[in-house]
């Protein structure tokens, strides 16, 4: 990842990034309650972070069909327990939508 601290990084795909699945996996259970669907996929595809006092991600994640969600996570510094925050859920997206801050 290439981000400069304070600024997010540029759009990437998840591939080669295996730590971005496992942080959605971790999440889901607080998405689907966010957004009042349960999802059978739940994969991520695309993602921005952002270094801050820990991390910022915003995720792109295919839900089923042509359907996506946006997720944005903050994990806490690995001192202080590495812990998974989740933000705003953006419901239904699609895949050309940008990975944008909100």
């Amino acid at each position: 990842m290439d981000e400069t601290c304070g600024g997010w990084s540029r759009e990437q795909d998840v591939q080669g990034h295996p730590e971005i699945q496992k942080i959605c996996d971790m999440v889901k259970p607080h998405v689907e309650i966010k957004v009042g669907k349960i999802f059978e996929e739940f994969t991520a595809k695309r993602f921005i972070s952002q270094v801050v006092a820990g991390m910022n991600y915003i995720i792109k994640v295919h839900v089923g069909g042509s359907v996506f969600v946006l997720v944005k996570v903050f994990q806490a510094l690995p001192y202080e327990g590495g812990v998974l925050t989740l933000g705003v859920c953006q419901y239904p997206k699609e895949e050309g939508d940008p990975l944008t801050p909100s």
